[in-house]
Formats: structure tokens, C-alpha cells, sequence
């Protein structure tokens, strides 16, 4: 578990679903009542992130500071956005490590974990690339 904040990366394109899921078992006796259990006291939300466009090239990078735990924008390096979300997902080894990420609805921050272990890059134009589907669960 660290406490890595996902990156807010600066002209990032980004569409996002959330769907917010709860564990509750019903169970249906021969005359048709219901007796309902809920296994969790909290919703487990999902959210799925389309990046449009993440640049390759030498556009700025951002750099993480251990001590602070953050990471900022340096306009004079040479990371990109693409570079930037790829180390992100080595760092936590995919889906093994849970992080922070700042849930753009409530503004808060929400520890999650990626729900895959891979992301599949499509490459949309030259430096630059596109990533139709980040999963990130919310860790309880």
C-alpha cells in the first residue's frame, strides 16, 4: 500500500465511467418473499479511464518526489504524459500495489488499485497515443 498519488497530467484528455457496486445476496423462498444480505457496509466503485491522447516527445515530464510522496510538473524535462502513466503502472507492478488517486466528482482522495495487471496503448497519430481503458478500484 503506498500512498503514490496517480498523476494529474496537464492537458490530458480523459473521459471517465464510475460504477459504484455492492455485494448483497438474495435469497427467494418457495412462496416468492425475500430475505436480503448485504456483505459490505460500503460500495466498491470501478472506474474506467479513456485517455484520448497522451503525448510522446519532449513536452515536459513529471517528477515524483519521495520524501513528499507527490508528483509535479517539470516543463524543462523530458517525460511525457505516455511515460508518465507507463512508469506509474511499473512502479505499482500493475494491480499488486494500491495507490491514490484523486476522484474528479467528490475532489477527494480515494485509494484504488488498478483492476489489471496490463494496459493496451493504440498508437493515433505520430507522438501520440491513446489508452481506451484504465480500470481502477476502489480498495475497502
Amino acid at each position: 500500500m503506498s500512498d503514490n498519488v496517480f498523476p494529474a497530467l496537464p492537458l490530458l484528455d480523459l473521459d471517465i465511467q464510475v460504477s459504484p457496486a455492492y455485494s448483497t445476496k438474495i435469497l427467494q423462498a418457495v412462496s416468492g418473499k425475500e430475505v436480503r444480505v448485504s456483505w459490505r457496509t460500503a460500495s466498491r466503485t470501478t472506474y474506467s479511464l479513456k485517455f484520448q491522447a497522451l503525448r510522446t516527445g519532449t513536452f515536459g515530464r513529471a517528477d515524483y518526489t519521495a520524501s513528499t510522496g507527490a508528483w509535479t510538473y517539470n516543463p524543462a524535462g523530458a517525460w511525457t504524459e505516455y511515460s508518465v502513466v507507463q512508469s506509474f503502472v511499473a512502479t505499482h507492478r500493475g494491480s499488486w500495489d494500491s495507490f491514490l488517486w484523486v476522484e474528479p466528482l467528490a475532489g477527494a482522495q480515494v485509494r484504488v488499485r488498478f483492476l489489471e495487471d496490463s494496459i493496451v496503448y493504440k498508437r493515433i497519430a505520430s507522438g501520440y497515443w491513446a489508452v481506451d481503458s484504465l480500470k481502477l478500484i476502489t480498495v475497502l
